[in-house]
């Protein structure tokens, strides 16, 4: 009988030593660590303050002003936590051949889960309508790696050509 209980002493001790090895090989499995983000835009009218029409692309007129509204979300984690992280947002847009003028690349800090939203004026350069155009937003992580982007195509209207003349009389002396 003595012999029947040291083996259940024997068993529950590696039952026991198995069950915490399992435990530790669990907790000591990589959770996901990571640079990450998310990023939305809209382009508004600079005037009205309303969203330009998108019916895919969006639609824009040649020497017009408007807003890159875009918000970018910190998804960086290090071992399955939030923290926080300098990230890089570029701009970059194209109307017909040209630029579409950007302000240069900048980093911002963000906290753990951070959404951050920003609003970028530009100008369509005018002589670009009947083009095609873009615009697009990338973030980056510390590292250089691209997190996540973002583009809208544009579809550039021309300007209306408003035709009016003055006549001023000539006074002859």
């Amino acid at each position: 009988m003595a012999q029947k209980k040291d083996n259940r002493k024997g068993l529950l001790g590696l039952l026991t030593i198995l069950g915490l090895g399992g435990l530790g090989l669990a907790l000591s499995r990589k959770k996901p660590s990571g640079y990450g983000a998310s990023i939305s835009l809209q382009i508004l009218d600079a005037v009205t303050g309303e969203p330009v029409p998108k019916n895919s692309p969006a639609l824009v007129v040649e020497g017009g002003s408007y807003i890159a509204r875009f918000t970018v979300t910190n998804l960086s984690t290090r071992l399955g936590a939030g923290v926080e992280a300098y990230l890089t947002i570029e701009l970059v847009g194209a109307a017909g051949l040209g630029p579409i003028a950007f302000p240069a690349p900048f980093t911002a800090l963000f906290l753990a889960g951070q959404a951050v939203s920003w609003d970028i004026t530009f100008l369509v350069p005018d002589g670009t309508g009947g083009t095609p155009g873009a615009i697009a937003i990338t973030v980056y992580a510390p590292t250089g790696a691209s997190l996540a982007s973002v583009s809208e195509v544009l579809t550039i209207q021309s300007a209306a050509i408003t035709y009016a003349a003055t006549i001023t009389p000539i006074h002859v002396l």
